[in-house]
């Protein structure tokens, strides 16, 4: 957001991106996504999150906890526990 009030006080791309500390192309495209879609645009997440392998196996470690809750903190840290 500073980003967009350094633009309105008319300094370049590349003043606001020394004094926001990145770069004059990520400057532009903050802007662009303003003038595309406000600040809902902005807000969006864009990097790359991979997806854990165990994601597949989600709802079946899930129902097998909700069966076998670990019983102590070093029961539940343990990377002995069989699922």
């Amino acid at each position: 957001m500073e980003v967009l009030w350094l633009k309105s006080q008319k300094l370049s791309d590349q003043k606001i991106a020394k004094l926001a500390g990145i770069s004059a192309n990520t400057v532009t495209k903050y802007i662009r996504d303003y003038q595309e879609g406000g600040m809902d645009k902005l807000k969006e997440i864009k990097f790359n999150r991979p997806e854990s392998e165990l994601k597949k196996y989600q709802k079946t470690i899930e129902e097998y906890f909700e069966l076998n809750p670990p019983a102590t903190i070093n029961e539940a840290s343990s990377a002995e526990v069989c699922v």
